[in-house]
């Protein structure tokens, strides 16, 4: 439980700009789970690290934390937790402009997300970004929109942030910066 709790932590320091906090706590509970030697909750500590630096900018280290994540919770059969990494990977990607990549890790993560709606939110705003840069607008909105719908529904204000991000970049990539502006506008304010 304390390991649970200095992630969740961890991703509010690193929200408030306290990244090396963020690092810190990050560490600590990855010791603590190593002592324990609980698999699952290691890879998701590579998981949080991975988008505690997504949150710092730092795409190439999200990549690599979020990768170790992805790979391993797959080869453990954890489909959810796989879904949510291989979600967040695709982030990391299209911050490095692969969103080839990207887009195919968003089908990754759909196949794997079952019910999930972190997952469900999540990959549909990767896929909306990849298919916008494609040039695909009308379909980036459509999946944009779905992952703002299903993240409204919920009290997962970082999820419903992030799908007002996806949403305002495929509206900015049609054209749309007024619209754009909005979306971005009520993810900081969601933040």
């Amino acid at each position: 439980v304390e390991a649970v709790a200095l992630r969740c932590q961890a991703v509010l320091e690193a929200l408030r700009g306290r990244t090396e906090a963020a690092r810190r706590m990050i560490a600590s509970s990855r010791h603590l789970v190593e002592e324990l030697g609980i698999t699952q909750r290691l890879l998701e500590a590579d998981m949080f690290a991975g988008l505690i630096e997504l949150l710092e900018g730092d795409a190439p280290a999200a990549e690599r934390s979020l990768r170790a994540a992805y790979d391993g919770l797959r080869q453990h059969g954890l489909g959810i937790d796989a879904a949510q990494a291989a979600a967040l990977l695709g982030r990391a990607l299209l911050a490095q402009e692969r969103p080839a990549e990207a887009e195919a890790l968003s089908h990754e993560s759909e196949a794997l997300a079952g019910d999930d709606l972190k997952a469900a939110i999540a990959w549909r705003g990767v896929r909306a970004e990849a298919l916008a840069r494609r040039g695909e607008h009308a379909a980036a909105v459509e999946f944009a929109r779905a992952a703002v719908d299903i993240a409204a529904a919920t009290d997962a204000l970082l999820d419903h942030a992030d799908a007002r991000l996806a949403l305002a970049a495929a509206l900015r990539a049609s054209g749309r910066s007024d619209q754009a502006a909005a979306e971005e506008a009520r993810a900081i304010e969601l933040w």
